[in-house]
């Protein structure tokens, strides 16, 4: 989505941009006096920011961070209130709706990719919607906080359910964040790559990062690192769950050290947001104890571990069938395990030019033969 287009949305439905939020501040709230809103906002960044040691320890001043969450209660509409606002006759798909709908238009507009709403469900939230009532304020919210304009469609598409948070919830989710030290570009990068994030409340976010604070011991620069480097480790459905499974694997079943555990999680986080343990288990034992590459090695390749074992034998078989398999590297013709696995089959006439020295064809005639 150009600027254009995004400035276009907002003005014709009315809603033109207005003053940056202050990311650290927030407007009176529904539910509780201005007093008492400004008490709790104050004590929040008093207590998030007044620690000057790098070495955060991110379950401080919780307290303060739930009675804030837990003031500004949302306003959910009843059902009887949902009945009275769906579409009046059925549809088969958003696609047949968009037309007569002023609302749905502008979402496309945006960038916004409905049939991600109605692949999960969410055709019944669609229709409902009053693009200046409900999605506006959060377009304009998305875009305060510095989300890119050409990602505020992708943010909608991938979490339909922010238009129903309430922005009271989203500026102390943003406001949780700069008091952990996040730069304002840092936080706009964190929920334009995660657009799930800001639907995940304060408490829940704060549990996560402590969970990888302990889990690794990193320190506060680490943890940031960590989180824009790859916030969606953070918000993954398999955290932290199948991470500490993860964590396992990597610790105990391959016997990489701690400290090396943690240098691959701040050189490749994907490494812990695989799913199946076994095949990251399985190649791992291919090339540690098939090919031969020490825990010294493999430690500056993780990538290399969470791809395919199926792709990652032939090439070290045919290296051998030809006396190119070398990966020792102090000596000449060295073969890095990122060589031998980089590419999987869309890259196989890379490997045979750079790595294997040899045409593609030997190399494709070989892979008939197995």
């Amino acid at each position: 989505m150009c600027n254009a287009t995004f400035n276009k949305v907002l003005t014709e439905t009315k809603i033109c941009p207005k003053t940056p939020i202050n990311i650290v501040s927030e407007s009176s709230p529904q539910f509780v006096d201005s007093n008492t809103r400004e008490e709790l906002a104050h004590r929040f960044i008093t207590e998030s920011t007044k620690q000057d040691n790098d070495d955060l320890h991110w379950d401080k001043a919780m307290d303060v961070i739930r009675a804030s969450e837990e003031a500004y209660p949302v306003d959910r509409p009843t059902e009887e209130d949902l009945l009275s606002i769906r579409a009046a006759f059925p549809t088969t798909s958003l696609a047949s709706l968009v037309n007569s709908s002023p609302t749905l238009q502008s979402l496309v507009d945006l960038g916004v990719r409905l049939h991600h709403w109605e692949a999960r469900g969410h055709m019944d939230l669609a229709v409902k919607l009053d693009f200046v009532r409900d999605v506006a304020p959060v377009v304009r919210f998305l875009a305060d906080v510095g989300v890119p304009h050409n990602l505020i469609g992708n943010v909608l598409s991938e979490n339909p359910l922010l238009v129903e948070q309430e922005i009271d919830d989203l500026k102390t989710r943003v406001a949780y964040l700069a008091s952990k030290k996040f730069t304002k570009k840092e936080i706009a990068g964190i929920v334009g790559e995660s657009p799930t994030w800001l639907g995940f409340p304060v408490k829940i976010i704060d549990s996560r990062l402590g969970f990888f604070q302990k889990s690794f011991e990193l320190n506060g620069d680490e943890v940031r690192k960590l989180t824009v480097n790859c916030p969606i480790l953070i918000t993954w459905p398999g955290t932290p769950t199948q991470v500490r499974i993860n964590v396992t694997a990597v610790n105990e079943w391959m016997g990489f050290t701690k400290t090396e555990a943690k240098r691959m999680l701040m050189n490749f986080p994907k490494l812990y947001r695989q799913r199946d343990e076994d095949k990251v288990l399985e190649q791992f034992n291919f090339l540690h104890n098939e090919v031969g590459f020490p825990h010294a090695i493999l430690v500056n390749f993780p990538r290399s571990l969470t791809l395919k074992v199926a792709y990652t034998q032939p090439r070290h078989e045919f290296l051998v069938s030809i006396g190119r398999d070398q990966y020792d590297p102090k000596l000449p013709n060295y073969v890095s395990p990122e060589a031998l696995t980089d590419g999987l089959e869309v890259r196989d006439l890379e490997f045979c030019q750079n790595v294997a020295k040899c045409s593609y064809r030997l190399y494709n005639q070989f892979l008939k033969m197995q």
